[in-house]
């Protein structure tokens, strides 16, 4: 089926008639489904066995870069911003990590619940607002990825005013 197509190709690139470029058109259904059967075959007789799966001559996927959920986030930081009733959050960036989350909560006796889940893109100054001037403040961040959410990092704590 592959020379019969690798053929017709040849003659459409040759002559460029319509009927050649026809006649390859009409090629191209019957070779797909003839190599997704070989390529099924392949996998099962591979059996998930990669050096049988290369030895097929069939190219492989690449590995997932990213196989496990992402490490604790770490060096989370709260600032101060110019506005009253702020607070900035920064922390290290993670490699193949695109997503984070954050919550916060004010401190104090018993503990208050924490806010709903933030979600974002930057490491870098997010602004967390409105918060009651004259109150302390914990954050926690987490990154995530394909596999899942990592870890909760530390808390940082910061006095709002």
């Amino acid at each position: 089926m592959l020379d019969d197509f690798s053929t017709k190709l040849a003659a459409a690139r040759k002559r460029g008639s319509p009927e050649d470029t026809a006649i390859k058109d009409e090629s191209i259904p019957a070779l797909v489904s003839i190599l997704q059967k070989l390529g099924y075959y392949v996998n099962s007789v591979a059996d998930g066995k990669l050096s049988v799966l290369l030895s097929s001559g069939f190219p492989t996927n690449a590995p997932a870069t990213t196989s496990l959920a992402p490490f604790a986030v770490q060096d989370v930081r709260l600032s101060d911003t110019n506005q009253s009733g702020q607070a900035r959050l920064n922390f290290v960036k993670q490699p193949r990590v695109r997503v984070y989350e954050y919550c916060y909560r004010k401190v104090g006796t018993p503990e208050e619940p924490w806010s709903d889940r933030i979600t974002t893109t930057s490491s870098r100054n997010n602004i967390i607002a409105p918060l009651e001037p004259g109150h302390y403040y914990e954050v926690r961040v987490r990154a995530v990825n394909s596999k899942g959410a990592g870890d909760w990092s530390n808390t940082a704590k910061l006095l709002v005013r």
